[in-house]
This record gives structure tokens, sequence and C-alpha cells, in this order.
């Protein structure tokens, strides 16, 4: 195929085949319908510019005069605000056909500051000249902050046209959208002046698998191989746009791309080679918005990095560290808690990144601080493990942790659950991870136990359930069985004190799928049925309860999966494609991605939106011809 499908670079033409419609496109244009201001304010390369192409094309079909000028065509560095207020009155009166008019009123009006005499231009030629609805964009709003003048006055102008529209009523066929990458709170930054607190915010979200379907169109391969394709390309881009279109076009130009390890070889090359940081525009932009920031890099680096961590903070709009993160792109929201956007940013942007790029006061804080807390808990008699190129000190051995603050007890042990043992992971240190995932247990066991809270108690069931993961990896499957029962006695224990606490609920269904897969590999094919089931029931009790939470919602499409997988196991051929079509949630969907899809679909870092409510409806209709008991965890 020919990778001139996809388009990587500047707005996609109105034709473009590889333009993908989101609701973001729809909420645009009914929003400047009715008359709303409003703003889209994202990242680079997220499709903002092309969005108002689209927009701009569907609103003049209705009859609104639209115009959308691009602020960095008006100049930056030698501009006075005379000069940059015409350039801009220019731009609007040449895609309104109105450029005599406003010229003379410029012209006419020399007694007023460049401002107010853009507004009355606005009020006094456009309105009166245009019978009909008026609409403007403004993109690249974020290159006002670049100017050599301040234009606070310009968004305060923008908020003065808004609420006038109440006195008069002509104002009401005026619409306003700043597009652009820089925070609304940032648009005014003259303490004295009201922030910009008007319009409405329409979001960007990144593809879904459902909306990304027509980007297999310039794979390789039948419409079955280009599905599957596709769908390990959203694996690692997370459907992020730019990111999609790039690494989609790579795979049509390579030529020899036929399956999913293929798709893994490229993305290797263009996102993680050693240079891959100075030479991939996005990643440079990200790179280069976060460390070029005004924000306090430690304190910025270190939210990342606890993010990065699974650590489950929530997001927080009046927090301007995470409006730097979100302007960057390397975050997003899911169930109101910040995750890393995308696998290829997981990667990209790791530990080892982070470090680098701290301040060095910053970094010669940390090592000291690490050094007492060694010394503390006299580790310096414990054994060192040189790992990746030497760059990480673990102490392996601890004699008298429980002498520790619990705070620094707990943050080495979320150290060791999480980054890590990330780090030993792709490298297959099997010998190392079950060191780490041993280690954490033992320091689980000897911290205090009479301030323990639910979340030291949870965290203790991620260290069983990782010292599990590293033995079935070894092959020690009895040993697997042990730690993932004992992190489901915790889970139980968990639940017992708190039976509605739906997270505790999740993470016993876990727990029994984690039981299953064990039992499954053992030959146990009952006992996997068992555990598998009560894993089902619980996630459809769970996905009863919310309908749109998609954890939850995903839990369910993998417990379809691993029981259809066991039905086939036991020679029930129908029940077990029945089972993976209701996992997957459309079957059609299914199909068309390949058999794979759904497993893709259910990884952690990906934002999938099946039709959930299909999926069950389905699936009871599935349970009910196949003989499950839905909802009663009955192994029989």
């Amino acid at each position: 195929m020919n990778g001139d499908f996809y388009q990587t670079g500047g707005t996609l033409a109105l034709d473009a085949v590889s333009y993908i419609p989101r609701q973001a496109d729809e909420d645009l244009f009914e929003t400047i319908q009715a008359g709303e201001f409003c703003y889209v304010l994202d990242s680079r390369q997220v499709g903002k510019s092309s969005l108002m192409a689209h927009a701009k094309r569907r609103l003049e079909q209705v009859g609104i005069a639209v115009a959308a000028v691009e602020l960095t065509a008006l100049g930056i560095t030698s501009n006075t605000p005379e000069q940059w207020y015409d350039a801009l009155l220019a731009k609007l009166g040449t895609q309104f056909g109105l450029e005599d008019p406003l010229d003379d009123f410029w012209l006419e009006q020399t007694r007023l500051a460049p401002l107010p005499r853009l507004m009355d231009a606005l009020r006094q030629v456009v309105l009166e000249r245009l019978e009909r609805p008026v609409a403007i964009f403004l993109d690249e709003i974020d290159v006002v902050r670049s100017l050599s003048f301040r234009t606070d006055e310009l968004f305060a102008g923008i908020r003065e046209l808004y609420n006038r529209r109440t006195q008069d009523p002509v104002l009401e066929r005026l619409t306003l959208c700043l597009i652009g990458v820089v925070q609304p709170t940032d648009l005014i930054q003259d303490p004295r002046i009201t922030p910009f607190n008007i319009g409405r915010r329409i979001e960007l979200t990144d593809f879904t698998p459902a909306e990304a379907t027509p980007l297999a169109q310039g794979l390789p391969g039948t419409p079955a191989q280009a599905g599957r394709l596709l769908a390990r390309i959203l694996y690692w881009t997370g459907g992020h746009p730019y990111l999609t279109q790039r690494l989609c076009r790579a795979v049509a130009e390579d030529g020899q791309v036929r399956n999913p390890r293929g798709v893994d070889r490229v993305c290797e090359a263009l996102f993680f080679s050693t240079r891959a940081r100075d030479q991939e525009h996005n990643l440079k932009f990200v790179s280069g918005h976060l460390l070029r920031s005004d924000a306090d890099r430690a304190a910025l680096l270190d939210l990342y990095r606890q993010i990065r961590e699974r650590r489950r903070l929530r997001d927080d709009p009046t927090n301007l560290l995470i409006g730097v993160l979100r302007l960057a792109g390397i975050v997003r929201t899911l169930e109101g808690l910040l995750w890393v956007r995308n696998r290829i940013y997981f990667r990209a942007f790791d530990h080892d990144w982070i470090q680098a790029n701290l301040p060095d006061a910053e970094i010669r804080r940390q090592r000291a601080a690490y050094r007492r807390g060694a010394l503390r808990m006299g580790l310096a008699s414990g054994a060192v493990i040189a790992i990746l190129l030497g760059a990480i000190g673990w102490a392996y051995r601890a004699e008298r942790v429980a002498t520790l603050a619990r705070g620094q007890a707990e943050e080495l042990i979320n150290y060791m659950l999480f980054d890590l043992r990330d780090k030993l992971l792709p490298i297959g240190r099997l010998d190392l991870l079950d060191g780490v995932a041993r280690q954490a247990v033992k320091y689980f066991e000897q911290l205090p136990t009479s301030e323990a809270s639910n979340e030291t108690e949870r965290n203790r069931g991620v260290a069983f359930d990782n010292l599990g993961g590293v033995r079935e990896a070894q092959g020690d499957l009895a040993g697997a069985l042990v730690a993932y029962e004992a992190a489901l006695a915790i889970r139980e224990r968990l639940s017992a004190l708190d039976p509605d606490h739906a997270d505790w609920q999740r993470g016993i269904a876990i727990s029994h799928n984690k039981l299953g897969d064990v039992r499954k590999a053992q030959g146990d094919l009952a006992g996997a049925l068992g555990a598998y089931k009560v894993g089902l029931a619980i996630a459809e009790r769970l996905s009863v309860l919310d309908p749109d939470h998609a954890d939850w919602q995903r839990d369910l499409s993998i417990s379809h999966n691993k029981l259809g997988d066991v039905r086939k196991a036991q020679g029930d051929f129908g029940w077990g494609a029945c089972g993976l079509r209701v996992g997957a949630g459309d079957h059609r969907a299914t199909e068309r991605l390949g058999p794979g899809s759904c497993r893709l679909a259910a990884r952690p870092l990906d934002q999938p939106r099946p039709n959930w409510r299909r999926a069950r409806s389905a699936g009871r209709s599935c349970r009910g011809a196949c003989g499950l008991r839905g909802g009663s965890g009955d192994s029989r």
C-alpha cells in the first residue's frame, strides 16, 4: 500500500479519506450553530486545525458567514499593536468580502486605540453588512504570548462582546471560537483583569477503535489482515491522531509488515530508537513543552512520575502542573484519574528520561534522601544489584524496616511494585523480578500493622500478584497459585469490611481470573471454568452498576473471552465462538478488526469504547443459548 493515504502534518484536505470524524466535530458544529462562544485548547497534532476546517465548511453550508484566521500569519516579532490588529481585520475583510468597507472604517477611526477600533468594526461593519450569523475562528491563539506587546485586552474585548449581547441583540449573531495550545487561565495574564471565563470547551478525544476503522484502508493485506495491523497500531498509539496516522503511514511504506510483530518492529524504529526523541516531531514537542515550561521542573516531573507509577491521582482543573502535562499531551483523564496517554509516551518518556531531565539540585536532593533512608533502614550492609547499565541501585535486604517512618517505607515499596518492575520486565530478568516481588512481600510483612490502611493492604495484594506473575512466567505454577490465593484472601478481607466498595469487588474478580489462568495452564479446565465464572459474575454486577465505566466493561469483555477459551479447550466450539463474540461486544467489529482485536482493545492503556449495552444484551442471549448461569458463579 501507499503511505500517501495518510497525512501526518498540517491541516487535512477537506476530501481526505483519512480524516476521522469524532464527537468533537458534532460538538463544535452544534455549539457555533447555536451561537455559543467556544474554544478548542489542546496539545499539538491532535487535529485542531482539521477540525476547524471541516466545521467551517459545514457552517457555511447552513448559511453562516465564517472566517478562519491563523494568527501566526499576522507576524510575530516586529509588529506594533496598530499593525497587528490592522492585519487581523484585513484577514477578516478578505474572507467576508468586506475588504474596502473595513479598510475605510479603520482609516476613518484613527482616534480610537487598535482594539476598540477592531471591535467597533465587527459591530458596525461586519454585522451591519452581513445580515446573517457570523462565526470567527482564531487559530494558533497561543502565538499571542510571543508578541512584543500584551494582548490581555484582546481576550477582555472578546469577553466584552459576549457580555454586551444582553444590551445589543445584534451581537447575538456573532460567535467566536479560539483554538490553540494554551490554558484558558493563561489567556489573560494581568492579575488586575478578570480571567477569561466564557465559552464552552470542545474536548478532542483520541480515536476509538470504531472511529479509526477507515484507516485500515491504507494498510497492506486483506481487510482482515489490515484490521489486525490497525488493532496493533492502536495498541501502541491509544488512538492519538498524529501518532496513529504516523505509524499507519510507516507501516504502509515499510512493505514488509504482515503481522502485529511487524508493527512492533516499525514502532520500535520510529519512536524508541536512540535518536527518536530528537528527530520525531511529536516527541520533540512533548519533551520541549515539559522542559521549557515556566513551571517548577522538579515538581512537574515528579507529578508525571507519580502518574506513570499509577498512583491513582485525580484530575484537578485548578492544578497548574496538571495543565502543563495536559497541554504537552502526555496525560489523559479516564474516570476522573490521570494516566499516561498511550504506550508510546509511556515508554519514550520513562524513568530514565525523568531522571536525566531533573534539575541538578533535585538529583542531589533525591540521592541524599535515598542515602538517609538507606541508613535508617540498616541497608548499608545489603547487597546492591546493578541493573539497566548500572543506572539504578536497589537495596535488596532490609533488617529493620519496622523502624522506618511509614511514608518512607511505603515509598520504597511503591518503587519496587511499579517503577522497578517496569524496568526489569521488558528485559526479561525474571530472576531479578522474582527477588523484587519477594522482597516487596517481605517489606509488607515487616511494616507495623497497627495503622495499616486499606491502600496499604491493596498494595500488599499487588505485591502477591506480582510474585504470582513472575512464578507463572517461570513455570512454577504451584508457586503462582499460592501467591494468587494470598492476593485473593487480602481482597476478600477488604471486601468484607466494605461490601459495597466496587474496587475491592473488582480486585476479587481479577484474582479469580488469575487463578483460572493458572488452573487452565495446569490442565484443570473444570477449576479454571469455575474461577472464570466467579470473575464473570462480579464483572456483570459491576457493569450493571455503571454501564459507562470503561474498566468494568472491559473486565466483562475479558471474562467472556476467558470462558470462551476454556469451553473451546473442552471441545465446545460453539460456546467458545459465542463467548468470544460477546467479549468483543460487537461481532461485526470483531470480524472487521480480526480475532485478536477484542483482546487488544482490553489492554489497560487503551481507551476502547465498544457498545457495552449491546455486549451485555448479547451476553444474556449467549448464556441462555449455551446454558451458562449468569451471575451465579456456579462452576457446574
